[in-house]
């Protein structure tokens, strides 16, 4: 009895080399998107108890709830540039509180009026706004030429 066989190889370099250019092209989308992110006044903030909490930023602006993340841009601006290596596109933030402020959880305010910072992710809604895996599909077949 004769066996049959069938092979499907891949070239890992092309393959390597496509996968470079997706993440390449995905870098300012999802660079944007973060930024657009930080900016939006989306983040609720409440004192311990619920209630709202008006501040004056250290830039002079009165804000209340809700409100962006923004006060002098030090966390804005911290963002990086998109990396990419080894299949892996890294973005960073610099500002020495950058995962304070994303995880939240630490004490604000003044002598009078303590509160607990809640978490403040602005990363989950920028990757909801530019998800990846449409963003490769588009791509995959923009590249292959269909």
């Amino acid at each position: 009895m004769a066996r049959i066989r069938t092979k499907v190889t891949w070239d890992l370099k092309k393959l390597d080399a496509r996968i470079e250019q997706i993440l390449e092209n995905y870098g300012p989308y999802i660079s944007f998107q973060l930024q657009e992110e930080i900016s939006k006044p989306q983040f609720a903030y409440t004192n311990d108890e619920g209630k709202p909490v008006i501040t004056r930023r250290n830039n002079g602006e009165t804000v209340g709830s809700p409100r962006d993340i923004v006060d002098r841009g030090r966390l804005l601006n911290s963002q990086t540039d998109p990396v990419i290596k080894k299949g892996t596109l890294t973005i960073k933030w610099t500002a020495p509180y950058s995962k304070a402020v994303l995880e939240g959880n630490y004490l604000v305010g003044t002598v009078r009026n303590n509160y607990t910072a809640k978490p403040r992710d602005w990363i989950t809604p920028a990757l909801r706004e530019q998800p990846f895996k449409p963003f490769v599909l588009r791509q995959w077949r923009q590249l292959s030429g269909q």
